[in-house]
């Protein structure tokens, strides 16, 4: 995983994107998709997986979110390598502001969940 802050231009050629973007790129060394199907990962419902082991959901959710706040993802895959994503954010100078109220406030962490529902839920048989 790599986090950066970039400046795109035309010159990079990042669909239609200009401006300063915060880039997360996750790498893997899978298997890698083969060229004929890289350009189809973003589709909903797209999948290579074998019937009942996935929803082809979650790359054209990545895809969706990224979009809808101004910047977007790309995807770049080696056969045998292992396949490169990475996920363009628009960059904000400042903390982003609550209407009327200030800046947001720092996070908080989530308390211990002892008595969540899925740890009381039976044991799946797989």
């Amino acid at each position: 995983m790599r986090l950066r802050r970039v400046t795109l231009t035309a010159a990079h050629e990042v669909e239609d994107l200009l401006g300063d973007f915060v880039a997360l790129t996750l790498t893997d060394t899978g298997t890698g998709i083969p060229p004929a199907l890289l350009g189809r990962v973003f589709d909903p419902f797209f999948t290579t997986k074998e019937i009942g082991k996935g929803t082809g959901l979650g790359l054209s959710q990545v895809y969706g979110f990224a979009r809808q706040s101004g910047g977007t993802a790309t995807i770049a895959s080696t056969p045998g390598i292992g396949t490169t994503v990475t996920i363009y954010l628009p960059s904000a100078a400042r903390r982003p502001r609550l209407a009327g109220r200030g800046p947001f406030p720092p996070p908080r962490r989530a308390p211990a969940c002892t008595r969540c529902w899925w740890r009381t839920m039976p044991k799946s048989p797989r």
